[in-house]
């Protein structure tokens, strides 16, 4: 690492700033991402309002210093982590964030954080996206606190090993009435019955599926979709992609 790196890092981590993005593709990249993530963490004088994330390698080294990071944050208004793991964790950081709004979370982690689930969080969020196993997209949506949540995309990645099931769709209940746009990628073999819970968000106006057509799926049939239809009164868009 070059001697100035911390006036290059001082200089950059100015009071303007508002977003940062981390892109870090290899282990070598790690020393100079925590010295960055420290910095972040020291100056008292950032508003940082967008944090990206984005890792291609094993972060747990890494945690603490992206916990604290993040935390050091409190007016962050947008937050994405995508990588390959640790994401549960990762995720959990932006719990007690008080202006979050937006949130999105990609990753193949097989691991669900521990959340007490008696204390909701994310309370401010209008916008959540998470791209991953069922497991956990399911704990990610029980830790949304949120009255205002306005926009929701969740892609069920295969996992190779679980089906499809109902709980996180009926999990969106608690998000009415506002709830009004919904986009489901489901790449898990899944039934009929796992979408049903899903009819009973009546305020929904777009909604999207994408789905793998398979021998073991369910096929969204026209009689299907005139159900969704007539569930949704005040739907402006369907879009179906399979």
């Amino acid at each position: 690492m070059e001697e100035n790196s911390s006036d290059i890092i001082a200089l950059l981590l100015r009071p303007s700033l508002r977003s940062i993005k981390f892109l870090v593709n290899s282990d070598t990249a790690e020393s100079f991402l925590i010295r960055i993530l420290r910095a972040v963490n020291e100056n008292k004088t950032l508003s940082i309002q967008e944090m990206d994330f984005h890792f291609v390698w094993d972060v747990g080294p890494s945690l603490g210093d992206i916990a604290d990071a993040i935390a050091s944050q409190t007016n962050l208004r947008r937050l994405t982590f995508s990588g390959q793991s640790d994401i549960a964790y990762l995720a959990g950081d932006a719990k007690d964030l008080p202006f979050l709004e937006e949130f999105e979370v990609s990753g193949i982690s097989a691991d669900v954080p521990e959340i007490d689930y008696h204390d909701m969080y994310l309370r401010s969020l209008t916008t959540f996206t998470a791209v991953g196993r069922p497991p956990l997209i399911h704990c990610l949506l029980r830790a949304v606190g949120s009255n205002r949540l306005a926009k929701l995309a969740l892609n069920f990645s295969h996992s190779g090993s679980t089906d499809m099931s109902p709980e996180p769709f009926t999990e969106l209940q608690r998000f009415r009435p506002q709830l009004a746009h919904l986009e489901l990628a489901l790449w898990e073999t899944f039934a009929w019955a796992d979408l049903v819970p899903v009819l009973n968000l009546t305020e929904l106006q777009t909604f999207q599926l994408a789905y793998s057509s398979t021998d073991d799926s369910a096929e969204i049939t026209d009689d299907r979709l005139k159900q969704m239809v007539d569930a949704w009164p005040n739907l402006t868009q369907l879009v179906k992609r399979h």
